[in-house]
């Protein structure tokens, strides 16, 4: 059993037992949830240190038997893409553990139940790590439900209506994602004559140009409820405010970025060559409109929402390039942001009390400034790295990839810009949300009463340890991030080289194409009229 199977099971043991326990020991039910997060991010450190950054192939397989008939197997394993994500999900949750107070008495300060928090960090697990579809499909399910849970826990009108529209919209997101998936593998079994949900096998599924499309239509409506873009995650700012820290930390761990990356480009390349262009420029456009209302307006937690949405915004704009460069400016400045959102968040579970929610307050006196000047400083440059610093870099290189993007993904020699925007304009009115985004998110925590900074004595060692990690990581960001460059230069390369066979016959019918990874005995010939599959380089 490799320790990819801890990192998943360990949190979903520890919810079980810590629903077995009694509410009235609140002692024993935080503790039993520190051990079950605190040894998935144990078996995590160990997937860490045997990982290889220089193979780009899929590490610590582990796969177990589970609906023959259809083909679904228990199949996980991690490469240079999951781990980032699997690394911020962690310790996400198990900071926000760490920081709630032993005991809860307000579920509106304190967050959702612990067994949510459990079951959140294992289903972002198996999700980041799943290699079957249907494993996956389970993973997201599990993930939305406790995000509903998380975000109704503050309780109030507005969580109430919040939590109702993420229940709505992600009873959709399942319905659409389950028949995407569903007519993927069915699309296998008509070539290969068997069921087969294995994520290896449908990246070598070539679907009619048709078909390419509304597949990826249906997957960015599925994917709809977590992508941060405007108007259709018009739900994202009002669900950041209602809910309660722990329930806000959920929404930033990025399962929606990652079911991008991971499924968009792989599975339909010639449909996101020509579709995610447009994908990038609202992207674009979101995180400029996100910049702007931050900057002028709001509660502290409001601002918060804006600052998380274009982020968010701006890591799907890299995604969306097609290139080495914007995808890992997309990963580091994902690691940046959310390691600063989870900070700032879990410093407001410390305090066992919601950071201000109504308009701000005037300016306080000098003398009640004195209450915790060295800790406002320290939050205020360390989330000056978004996009100071680091995440400014990040945002930089992320930009430069997609300017230095061009329509075919460098496949087929076309130069024209993928925008069909000069590049250094592009980059120009990037920049200016990227720095319009940080400039706001320092403003807001400079117009914090200084009362509310009050640092909560030895129980904020945590925090002070996460500080530290976060200034250091936004100092040199892309080291840490060096491994996933095999991993990210393949991801072009596949992607490549699927457009270009695809590219030779649009509408040609439904054949596997071979590669270096798949036997060629598994591959059907295209049908009568298409040209042959190009010899794997």
């Amino acid at each position: 059993m490799t320790a990819l199977v801890w990192v998943a099971g360990a949190p979903l043991l520890a919810a079980l037992a810590v629903a077995a326990v009694p509410a009235v020991c609140p002692a024993w039910r935080r503790t039993l949830a520190l051990l079950g997060s605190g040894g998935a991010l144990a078996a995590l450190a160990v997937v860490g240190v045997s990982f290889d950054p220089v193979l780009w192939q899929v590490q610590q397989r582990a796969r177990a038997p589970w609906i023959p008939v259809f083909g679904a197997t228990w199949d996980v394993g991690v490469d240079g893409l999951s781990l980032p994500f699997l690394a911020a999900a962690g310790l996400g949750v198990f900071l926000t553990l760490v920081c709630r107070p032993p005991a809860a008495p307000d579920a509106a300060t304190t967050g959702p139940a612990l067994e949510v928090l459990l079951v959140c960090q294992a289903s972002l697990a198996g999700l980041f790590m799943a290699r079957d579809m249907l494993l996956l499909w389970l993973c997201w399910a599990l993930y939305l439900t406790c995000c509903a849970f998380g975000v109704g826990a503050g309780g109030g009108s507005r969580g109430a209506r919040a939590a109702t529209r993420l229940g709505v919209s992600g009873a959709a997101s399942l319905a659409l994602l389950l028949g995407l998936f569903v007519s993927q593998a069915a699309a296998v079994k008509s070539l290969t004559g068997a069921w087969s949900f294995d994520y290896e096998t449908w990246t070598h599924l070539m679907l009619p140009l048709s078909q390419q499309v509304r597949s990826l239509v249906c997957l960015l409506g599925a994917l709809g409820v977590a992508l941060p873009l405007l108007p259709v995650a018009a739900w994202w700012q009002d669900a950041h405010e209602a809910a309660p820290a722990a329930g806000a930390v959920m929404l930033v761990l990025g399962p929606g970025l990652y079911g991008l990356v991971r499924l968009a480009a792989p599975l339909f390349p010639l449909a996101s060559f020509h579709a995610l262009p447009a994908v990038g420029a609202l992207a674009g456009a979101t995180a400029l409109v996100a910049a702007c209302v931050a900057a002028f307006g709001g509660a502290f937690r409001d601002r918060l929402g804006w600052v998380a949405l274009g982020q968010g915004a701006l890591m799907v704009l890299g995604v969306t390039s097609l290139t080495a460069e914007g995808l890992l400016g997309a990963l580091t400045l994902f690691v940046v942001a959310t390691g600063a959102f989870i900070g700032l968040l879990s410093f407001e579970t410390l305090r066992g009390a919601r950071m201000p929610s109504a308009p701000e307050a005037p300016a306080a006196a000098p003398e009640a400034g004195r209450a915790g000047p060295r800790v406002a400083l320290t939050f205020a440059l360390a989330l000056a790295l978004v996009p100071g610093l680091g995440g400014f870099t990040a945002a930089v290189l992320t930009l430069s990839g997609v300017a230095s993007a061009d329509r075919s993904g460098r496949a087929l020699e076309v130069t024209t810009p993928a925008y069909g925007v000069d590049p250094l304009w592009l980059l120009a009115l990037g920049l200016l949300g990227a720095g319009g985004l940080g400039m706001a998110l320092v403003r807001a925590v400079r117009a914090l009463p200084s009362a509310a900074w009050a640092w909560p004595g030895r129980r904020g060692w945590p925090l002070a340890v996460w500080l530290a990690v976060l200034v250091a990581l936004g100092l040199r960001p892309q080291p840490c991030l060096e491994g996933v460059r095999a991993s990210l230069n393949r991801y072009q390369t596949d992607f490549s080289r699927r457009l270009q066979h695809a590219g030779l016959q649009p509408e040609a019918p439904a054949h596997l194409f071979p590669d270096a990874r798949t036997p060629l005995a598994m591959a059907r010939p295209p049908g009568p009229g298409t040209r042959p599959c190009p010899a794997a380089r």
